[in-house]
């Protein structure tokens, strides 16, 4: 007579090697979704305002000076001193948390190419003038007096911009600069 396996011992064989091989089907499911899951791609939209905070210092550094031209011809409309946004994070933070911007400071966004460009007033305390500057350094739009603290409102250039102008409030009307003056620095 051959001996029988003891069903009761072979059902609980069984039962363990289902769970097993369910979190083992759980885990690949969940380490699947873990390694494809979207990530941000690289760029200044993708900057969280709350991360920029700290990096970098609020006060105004003097980098250079800009004046502002009549259309093509060299009269002079105004001249500012100059702070530059070149890198990622300085243009994420631009004036953020500035209690103070004086009539006589501007910062100036280079971007590598022309394209639209949007602004926001998360975080600024003050209220600016946006200047949207094409690579030919003439003025494509400004917005004047943009709301501070609001992240609702969208400032947009009107046409593709290579650079982005920042001035206190009221510093456009006050100096006559208006769309097709240009700018140098």
């Amino acid at each position: 007579m051959i001996a029988q396996p003891e069903k009761k011992n072979f059902r609980w064989q069984n039962v363990a090697f289902a769970v097993l091989v369910g979190a083992l089907v759980y885990m690949a499911i969940f380490f699947y979704r873990f390694a494809n899951r979207e990530r941000p791609v690289p760029g200044i939209a993708n900057i969280a305002a709350d991360q920029v905070r700290p990096k970098f210092n609020t006060e105004f550094e003097e980098q250079g000076r800009l004046v502002f031209l009549r259309g093509g011809r060299p009269d002079t409309l105004a001249a500012v001193r100059l702070e530059f946004a070149l890198e990622e994070q300085e243009q994420a933070q631009g004036m953020m948390w500035r209690r103070d911007v004086r009539p006589d400071q501007a910062m100036l966004f280079v971007f590598p190419q022309e394209e639209p460009r949007s602004f926001w007033m998360k975080n600024t305390l003050v209220s600016l003038d946006l200047y949207f500057i094409a690579a030919d350094s003439s003025i494509l739009n400004i917005h004047k007096a943009a709301v501070p603290e609001n992240t609702e409102l969208h400032y947009r250039s009107e046409g593709k911009a290579q650079f982005v102008l920042e001035t206190v409030a009221g510093f456009a009307d006050q100096h006559g600069i208006a769309p097709g003056d240009k700018i140098r620095w």
